[in-house]
């Protein structure tokens, strides 16, 4: 993953091969290991969380996602970021690891630290994190610019971004469910470009193909993408 990774850095606009069986469910309450990884492990190959690294995840709800991926990966430091504290607290991420504790032989080594922000920055340490990932966040933003401002903060040196969205052909279309507006590919690749982020690549995963998921037609009218960026 680290070498393909390399071959596309400072290319421009370059569409990565989408994983074969990318998923998008978002619910935690998988029921086996192998679950886990059929709907989530290529996007866990994608943010690639190596052991010491440091990793921001900011609107992350209750952090589901990266206690699912603590399956697979070992020390690796989790910041678990929302806006909401009912969600960011240490109950609910002990909550999803005692869930996902019970699909790996070995205790999770992974640690995890609550972090509630605001809409006007994610109140993270600074220069202390080698990838920040926002999945499924960026389009609920109400301060876009302050927010990456913090982020671009936060990282350190050349570390990434890693954001998951919605894009659409055109920008200023709502997400059919928050009626949040979203962003085409461009659009979005060029104001992440203006806040001191050079753009990597992207994987671009293809609703239409899951022929086995209820997909709907609004759903069909974006496309799921996950943008790779580093800090200038």
């Amino acid at each position: 993953m680290k070498k393909y990774l390399l071959l596309v850095i400072g290319l421009a606009l370059v569409a990565c091969r989408a994983p074969k069986n990318a998923n998008l469910e978002t619910d935690f309450d998988y029921h086996s290991r192998d679950a886990v990884w059929e709907n989530l492990g290529d996007e866990f190959e994608i943010y690639n969380f190596q052991k010491g690294e440091a990793v921001a995840s900011v609107g992350a709800g209750d952090g589901w996602f990266e206690v699912a991926n603590s399956i697979f990966t070992d020390s690796v430091v989790f910041y678990i970021q929302d806006i909401d504290r009912e969600l960011a607290n240490s109950a609910k991420i002990n909550r999803n690891r005692k869930h996902y504790q019970q699909f790996r032989p070995d205790s999770i080594s992974n640690q995890f630290f609550p972090i509630v922000g605001d809409k006007f920055s994610a109140k993270l340490p600074q220069n202390f994190f080698d990838k920040v990932l926002l999945r499924i966040s960026l389009h609920h933003f109400s301060q876009t610019k302050k927010m990456l401002q913090s982020i671009h903060q936060a990282l350190k040196s050349q570390g990434l971004l890693m954001i998951a969205e919605n894009v659409v052909k055109r920008s200023g279309i709502k997400e059919p469910y928050c009626k949040e507006k979203l962003w085409s590919a461009l659009d979005l690749i060029q104001m992440i470009k203006q806040q001191k982020f050079t753009y990597v690549c992207r994987y671009d995963i293809d609703l239409a193909r899951f022929k086995n998921r209820k997909i709907t037609k609004k759903q069909l009218k974006y496309l799921y993408t996950i943008f790779i960026f580093k800090k200038k």
